[in-house]
């Protein structure tokens, strides 16, 4: 009985009801919609044209990141005869792999928040 009742605080802390009198009912039915915080209707072309960008090379950085780490991945694993040796290879390439993920993913946000800045000017 306790746990369901920690559970339902839970997920009352991290998904808090909305209340309608609460709901944003000003702004253009575009921004009503639920979509990502992230979109902007109300862009400027400066704004708009950065957005583009960043989106472009997060794309074309993080499928260069995920085809050279493959390649030369597997080209890891296959040199390795020892099954315990490349299972341990792979865990660890895997992990590396997400954590510059990450870090490719932080490093152009924060040059998309720069060139905000920098645009806004």
């Amino acid at each position: 009985m306790q746990r369901a009742a920690r559970i339902r605080r839970a997920w009352n802390v991290l998904f808090p009801p909305v209340k309608p009198e609460e709901r944003d009912v000003e702004g253009s039915a575009y921004e009503r919609l639920a979509i990502p915080h992230t979109f902007q209707p109300r862009l400027s072309v400066a704004a708009a044209a950065v957005a583009a960008i960043m989106a472009t090379l997060r794309i074309v950085l993080g499928c260069l990141l995920f085809a050279v780490w493959g390649a030369y991945t597997l080209v890891a694993s296959g040199r390795i005869r020892s099954l315990p040796r490349r299972v341990a290879l792979m865990l660890a390439s895997i992990l590396l792999f997400l954590l510059l993920g990450t870090l490719l993913l932080a490093a152009s946000a924060a040059l998309e928040r720069r060139l905000r800045s920098v645009w806004r000017r």
